[in-house]
């Protein structure tokens, strides 16, 4: 669903990407880019019983924000350009980009075995595993998500030490959040920092990546880095750009 509609508000942008536009021509425009965007995004709100999302297209460098429904069900706020939404396994792209920074910075490679960032997991099968396989989730066979069990990092790190592999690792592809949130570990202990701080003041300085990590909160089946499930808004992160104050959480449809 939500690549179709990605899709179509692409259309969007390239409908309505002649030039700079100004006065009437300029209120044309974005009557016209409102009507696209409605077209495409009303129906899917109707069909899957969307309770608000915030959709944002740049045509030509200017950036336009439609909004709809409420962040919250309770308090029937409204979404606004100002709602920041949790950012969901967008996450996964920076802990990736941060994986492949920390080696041009020669602080890891992405060929080397979990155990030598993670001594813990020394001896055990995680150990043997490339940061490279669970970058690009083939590390074995891991779930979706964690244990319910699981809530501390005691019990993250006794969770990775049991794991057994189902596959070869590098031969099958398991899209899983344990995954990609032990790359998140592994990286930071190998820049010797916290992720958060890694996020914020690393790859992402001066880039609107350090307001999104800051602002998304982390599902409660989650306890590692660079893991976060939760629900996001389609294109969610130029709202970002300017840093906000949160106006409430926000459930619309997840990704």
């Amino acid at each position: 669903m939500c690549s179709r509609l990605r899709f179509t508000i692409a259309a969007v942008v390239l409908a309505c990407a002649p030039g700079s536009l100004s006065g009437a021509r300029a209120a044309d425009q974005d009557a016209k880019i409102r009507q696209l965007v409605d077209e495409a995004v009303k129906p899917v709100i109707a069909q899957y019983d969307i309770p608000g999302m915030a959709v944002a297209v740049s045509v030509n460098g200017e950036r336009f924000f439609i909004d709809y429904g409420v962040a919250e069900k309770d308090t029937r706020a409204a979404v606004t350009r100002d709602t920041l939404f949790e950012l969901g396994s967008i996450s996964k792209t920076f802990t990736a980009t941060l994986a492949a920074y920390a080696e041009v910075e020669g602080k890891l490679a992405l060929g080397d075995k979990v155990g030598k960032y993670m001594p813990e997991l020394q001896g055990s099968a995680l150990g043997d595993v490339r940061l490279l396989d669970l970058a690009t989730h083939t590390a074995g066979g891991f779930p979706l998500q964690l244990p319910d069990t699981v809530k501390t990092q005691k019990q993250l790190i006794a969770y990775y030490r049991q794991w057994k592999p189902q596959f070869a690792a590098a031969t099958t592809r398991t899209y899983a959040n344990p995954s990609i949130g032990l790359l998140g570990m592994a990286t930071a202990k190998a820049m010797g920092a916290s992720f958060p701080a890694l996020m914020e003041k690393g790859c992402c300085r001066n880039s609107a990546c350090a307001e999104l990590t800051s602002t998304s909160r982390p599902h409660r089946r989650n306890p590692t880095p660079g893991a976060t499930t939760a629900t996001t808004s389609l294109s969610a992160s130029p709202r970002h750009c300017s840093p906000k104050r949160p106006t409430g959480s926000s459930r619309t449809q997840s990704t």
